[in-house]
């Protein structure tokens, strides 16, 4: 049986080592925000193992993972104006 950690989102947060190396271990770190659930952590081990149901989607082509493109992103043919995004903030946020 699994073994199951509930702590909350500042405790994880200050002593976040700690609980990584209890996930490296196999327990299932559940991350509460005021007292409820929120988040859960835990080894990726489930998901990359051959018998993992993500492998038998994967050779059942229900899913088709991602392949990383070399290709480069083309240089975008607009040029704006200097501090263009700052104006556009400030007249979103009603400044000027």
């Amino acid at each position: 049986m699994q073994t199951i950690r509930t702590v909350g989102i500042k405790e994880l947060k200050d002593s976040l080592s700690s609980y990584l190396r209890e996930i490296k271990a196999g327990v299932l770190v559940l991350i509460t925000d005021r007292g409820r659930v929120v988040a859960q952590l835990n080894s990726p081990t489930i998901f990359f193992e051959e018998n993992s149901l993500l492998a038998q989607w994967i050779d059942q082509k229900k899913i088709i993972p991602t392949k990383k493109s070399k290709t480069k992103c083309q240089k975008s043919s607009v040029s704006l104006v200097d501090k263009t995004s700052q104006l556009l903030l400030n007249l979103d946020r009603g400044n000027k």
